[in-house]
């Protein structure tokens, strides 16, 4: 029985060999195949594919590298064997000389992702545009006239920001109308976001672009300690930093955007009496500085990760650590008509000014309302963690927790003395459940 057992197991085996040696023989092929060998960025490329016949294949698949790097791909679902055509885009790649060579790969594979795939090269040119048209936010539409090759400008009276697109016009046949954008941090012919321009005063100034290089201005974007700004919309600029307690941070760069008249932050800055300086104030961690131009005040917030390039904003830890942040209505900075309500991710962020003692500071009539508030603190700049009822101890002549809900109120008949700054202290050092909140009145 054992030796029965054992035959079948090898006739199992061989069979099982001979089936793979059969699917070999079932590779989905491509015959030909026809490509441009020179195109120019921004063309749909035509090509065709002649695949013999076979029945259950599943995708042909297109795609287009540059030493390596994939740069644009189509993929074409195919149920059989036939001649396929398709077109595949040439986005516009920055820094690349002309007739540099592209790599041209395609792949047919089955439905049992069986595959089998050819290569070849094409040279890829850059167009030279007659012209390129700047398209602002609010639509407004400026030709940009070519001053040299690749290099193109126009020249008018803006305002000081301009936030806009600029577009390529369709070249050749087989050409689309390019639009180049705001990636987050620089421009792209497949990003759509509007371009920042940024000059030093409104009035007449010259915008340009540079359709090799992808170079533009102006941006006239200030730094702190040599670390530029980033454009996070028309109203605010940010910068992520690594800062230890008492730091200087050097804003004599942002003197163009008056930062000097900015109001300044008490709970996370100092300012220098030259108002050169800052003095950083919070502990040691990483934070973003946003630049708020509507209201002219430099936001803070706690952040967290390892890559300053990918930060989190921070949350209070179970162990009292990281950052707490309030939401609500009759308090906000610098002014009271920027409270942050009951919206998640406008919180306001508390100072860490200790390892676990948090603090922020409202003046009465100016940043908090001195007859009514109702805000409430969190362990993140939204909903979850909070400090609801019993959670928040407190024993001041001014303001008292919710027992139910934790929110902060006045207490009965008090109001506010005008004028009077009122500093919040929160200390987690013996449990976040309840911490204890102290206020002082300056």
């Amino acid at each position: 029985m054992k030796k029965c057992t054992f035959l079948i197991l090898v006739f199992a085996v061989l069979f099982k060999l001979t089936s793979c040696d059969n699917d070999k023989e079932k590779l989905p092929e491509i015959s030909s195949f026809e490509i441009l060998s020179s195109v120019l960025y921004g063309d749909s490329v035509p090509y065709t594919v002649d695949i013999p016949d076979a029945d259950d294949l599943n995708l042909l698949k297109t795609e287009i590298f540059y030493e390596g790097e994939l740069i644009s791909d189509k993929y074409t679902l195919i149920p059989k064997g036939d001649s396929y055509k398709d077109k595949v885009f040439i986005p516009v790649l920055k820094n690349i000389p002309d007739n540099s060579k592209f790599q041209v790969k395609f792949t047919v594979k089955n439905r049992d992702f069986d595959f089998s795939n050819h290569e070849t090269e094409m040279t890829i040119n850059r167009p030279d545009y007659p012209y390129l048209t700047l398209i602002t936010e609010d639509g407004k539409e400026y030709r940009m006239e070519r001053e040299e090759l690749y290099v193109y400008s126009v020249t008018d009276d803006f305002p000081r920001q301009v936030n806009s697109i600029i577009q390529a016009p369709v070249m050749g046949d087989r050409g689309n109308v390019v639009t180049f954008g705001w990636g987050g941090s620089s421009i792209s012919s497949t990003s759509t976001g509007y371009i920042p321009f940024l000059s030093k005063d409104a009035g007449e100034f010259r915008i340009h672009f540079n359709t090799y290089s992808f170079e533009a201005g102006p941006f006239y974007f200030p730094s702190i300690n040599g670390i530029p700004f980033v454009t996070v919309d028309n109203n605010n600029l940010k910068v992520d930093m690594d800062l230890k307690q008492g730091d200087l941070l050097d804003i004599k760069d942002m003197d163009d955007y008056e930062y000097q008249n900015f109001w300044i932050d008490p709970d996370f800055f100092e300012l220098s009496p030259d108002k050169n300086t800052l003095k950083f104030l919070a502990i040691d961690g990483k934070y973003r500085i946003i630049a708020n131009l509507q209201h002219k005040y430099l936001k803070v917030n706690v952040m967290k990760g390892d890559n300053m390039d990918a930060l989190d904003q921070a949350t209070l830890n179970s162990d009292g650590t990281g950052a707490i942040w309030i939401l609500g209505v009759g308090a906000g900075k610098p002014v009271m008509n920027n409270e942050p309500g009951w919206n998640p991710n406008k919180g306001i962020c508390m100072s860490p000014i200790g390892e676990k003692k948090f603090q922020i500071s409202f003046v009465a009539g100016t940043s908090i309302n001195a007859s009514s508030v109702n805000f409430k603190f969190f362990h993140q700049d939204g909903w979850g963690g909070e400090f609801g009822g019993g959670k928040l101890q407190t024993n001041n002549p001014w303001f008292q927790a919710g027992s139910s809900d934790g929110n902060i109120t006045l207490k009965g008949g008090v109001t506010l003395t005008a004028g009077k700054t009122y500093v919040f202290t929160i200390d987690t050092s013996g449990g976040i459940s309840p911490a204890i909140m102290t206020v002082e009145e300056k």
